[in-house]
């Protein structure tokens, strides 16, 4: 599911045998072709900064998990390290085009739980762009990276589950 129109008619084409629907996130509860329809899993990669309305998203992605599914999302880290030593420097935030908002661990656990998830387990992970500058900025960062347990880190991945104790 995707919102960029010429991105899943290229898909389709490429991968004829793969189902590809154009639609906002943020409303799956009025997406026809989901209709009935109940996941395993639902994989958010780099999407979630995208969108509006997260709580809504998480809203129509519960309803379509099953009972034992599971909610994979990966976002960048409002407090990444690279994003805050030229804001703390150089009064520069770097904000992506495309991106409508920043989450940290904290404020993803609160929406989740809020919307009827529960934690499986969560990763912190470093961008790799075959730059010498990222190359030279992850090396550096390493320790502090280690010392922080990942909490500056460049992007976090979570694994979610339905949380069987809140109603749908």
């Amino acid at each position: 599911v995707d919102i960029d129109k010429d991105g899943i008619s290229i898909l389709s084409k490429l991968m004829p045998n793969h189902e590809f629907i154009h639609h906002n996130i943020e409303d799956l509860d009025d997406c026809r072709a989901l209709s009935g329809k109940i996941f395993d899993v639902i994989v958010a990669a780099d999407v979630y900064e995208h969108i509006y309305n997260p709580g809504r998203f998480l809203e129509g992605a519960r309803k379509l998990l099953s009972p034992s599914g599971e909610l994979l999302l990966t976002t960048p880290n409002a407090f990444s390290i690279k994003r805050l030593i030229p804001m703390a420097f150089w009064g520069f935030e770097y904000v992506h085009p495309d991106h409508v908002g920043y989450f940290s661990i904290c404020t993803l656990l609160r929406m989740l739980n809020a919307k009827g998830f529960k934690l499986n387990g969560s990763q912190a992970f470093q961008w790799r762009e075959p730059t010498f500058k990222n190359w030279f900025a992850n090396t550096s960062l390493l320790p502090l990276l280690y010392i922080t347990g990942g909490r500056l880190c460049d992007e976090v991945a979570m694994s979610f589950s339905p949380n069987p104790s809140v109603e749908r």
